[in-house]
């Protein structure tokens, strides 16, 4: 791993670097008919950095974006890190009551949004006095500052900041699914260390491709994957505001060519569901990533049979940043998430505290350069989190004698059936191989006398209507997989799982409706 200088510079070190070896003609983003040079970006984002230090932001000073993915997300981002402030992504589509909790814990100084979310924001940006200026990107809105005039007359000029390489950078918000996430603090090294090592040793960017991303850059998986890792090489990236749909990136693929398609299980299945897909044509990949939920293997053998493009599947989480353990695109092992990342180390751990040995699940504790300072207002949280050098997970792992990485869900979820401990996983992954099955989320329930039991929430395949029978033969279907405490006792159907933003299951919510509160 590369060791960063004292004073460090996140956003220099992924573009100043560029001009100043002379690579600024190359192509850094294509959005829409519109496409942008490095020297482009360059220019730009020293505008913005420019224009937010004269109207008073400091080093360390929080700056809130709201923006979909447009290269003004791009410029921003980078302008507040170059500046020393410290950058913060927030949905536009969160529904207007989403925002104050995040305004409250955030305390920005200035807000950079997107034209579509001013009117649901108008009423809010009121209460809290730290907002001092709002940036509005895009159509101009009376009463606040427009982007484009805020740069038109700030020099393209701009030294970055003598920032030291553990200065916060970024906050970062988890995934959660229960209560209001966790904010995660990194600094410009733990947010560049991921580059040094997943995107450039597992990932193997390199200046020639070109990078097109399902998942959006507010989430941390597509920040690096689209974003940070693309730049460090001066590769390029493709941004589109649109929402991910099979057609979006089945006609991007085609007009763009990308070598590298960042991917998520659900759009994998649904993108070999398109009823068109034996006319789509995805030979200019050189791989394919996921990550996000598990990977069933029947829909990784359907898209190897489909495609023949390599899915690198791997896992990571936001209080590390991005990936820690993963295939590579020329060494995959199906239904293994791979090896660990070149500067990560690893061990799985025991209820009772002790390290476990080969081939036994328990808790993953991950240590590696990119774990994030601490939690933001949550001591507690980081107490729990934080174990000396030591990251504690909450998902259930086993290691096995070649070094690789096997997944079997995460602890809050498992269930104690017959007196031993099951793992929803392992029954959703069998219940993807069954033909009728779609979508399957399982969760405990309790049965007449209540003891807890397995329960099976199914979205089915076009051509499958639930029924008794259909029912019974899934049931029969696990029976003949797994053990017998595992098959599902109970199955309910529905159209479709609830998903959370980031396009995981929404497990909390399927709880809340088909599991143990409601059985």
């Amino acid at each position: 791993m590369i060791e960063f200088p004292e004073t460090f510079n996140l956003a220099a070190h992924h573009l100043d670097k560029h001009i100043q070896e002379g690579n600024g003609q190359r192509s850094a983003i294509h959005c829409g008919e519109a496409s942008y040079t490095y020297q482009d970006i360059y220019n730009q984002v020293n505008q913005v950095g420019n224009a937010l230090i004269s109207r008073g932001v400091a080093m360390e000073q929080r700056v809130a974006i709201i923006l979909p993915d447009i290269p003004e997300f791009i410029i921003s981002w980078l302008a507040v890190v170059k500046i020393g402030a410290v950058v913060n992504t927030l949905n536009p589509l969160y529904p207007a009551d989403d925002f104050p909790p995040y305004f409250k814990h955030l305390r920005p100084t200035v807000l950079i949004l997107h034209d579509s979310v001013v009117d649901k924001l108008a009423p809010i940006i009121p209460e809290f006095t730290s907002i001092r200026h709002v940036i509005v990107v895009g159509e101009k809105k009376v009463g606040y500052l427009s982007f484009d005039d805020v740069i038109r007359d700030a020099s393209p000029d701009l030294e970055p900041a003598e920032t030291h390489r553990d200065d916060p950078a970024v906050l970062l918000y988890s995934g959660g699914t229960t209560g209001f996430p966790k904010i995660f603090i990194h600094s410009h090294a733990t947010m560049g260390a991921c580059t040094e090592s997943y995107g450039k040793q597992i990932y193997g960017v390199c200046p020639d491709d070109i990078v097109l991303a399902v998942p959006k850059l507010i989430f941390t998986y597509a920040l690096g994957d689209n974003f940070l890792f693309p730049f460090s090489v001066g590769a390029t990236c493709i941004l589109f505001p649109e929402r991910s749909t099979p057609e979006t990136v089945f006609g991007l693929i085609e007009k763009y060519r990308p070598t590298i398609l960042i991917n998520v299980p659900t759009m994998i299945n649904a993108m070999l569901a398109h009823p068109d897909i034996e006319n789509v044509d995805l030979s200019c990949l050189r791989f394919c990533t996921t990550a996000g939920e598990a990977l069933p293997v029947n829909i990784y053998q359907r898209w190897e049979e489909t495609f023949a493009v390599p899915l690198v599947d791997g896992i990571g989480m936001t209080e590390v940043f991005h990936i820690y353990i993963s295939n590579r695109p020329d060494d995959i092992k199906i239904g293994s998430l791979g090896h660990l990342v070149p500067g990560y180390e690893a061990k799985i751990m025991g209820t009772d505290g002790e390290e476990l040995s080969a081939g036994e699940a328990g808790a993953l504790w991950i240590k590696g350069p990119s774990a994030a300072l601490g939690v933001w207002h949550r001591h507690q949280a980081q107490k729990d989190i934080f174990k000396g050098e030591w990251v504690v997970t909450a998902d259930q792992m086993s290691q096995d004698e070649e070094g690789r990485f096997w997944y079997y869900g995460r602890t809050d979820d498992l269930l104690k059936v017959a007196g031993q401990w099951v793992a929803p996983l392992e029954i959703e992954l069998c219940l993807y191989r069954h033909p009728a099955v779609l979508e399957a989320c399982v969760v405990g329930a309790s049965d007449e006398a209540g003891l807890v039991k397995p329960k099976a929430v199914i979205a089915l395949k076009d051509g499958f209507a639930a029924s008794d029978e259909t029912t019974k033969d899934i049931q029969n279907f696990v029976k003949e997989n797994l053990t017998m405490n595992k098959y599902p006792r109970f199955v309910d159907y529905v159209d479709a799982l609830p998903r959370t933003e980031r396009g995981k299951v929404n497990r909390a919510e399927v709880k809340t409706q088909h599991g143990i509160q409601s059985a």
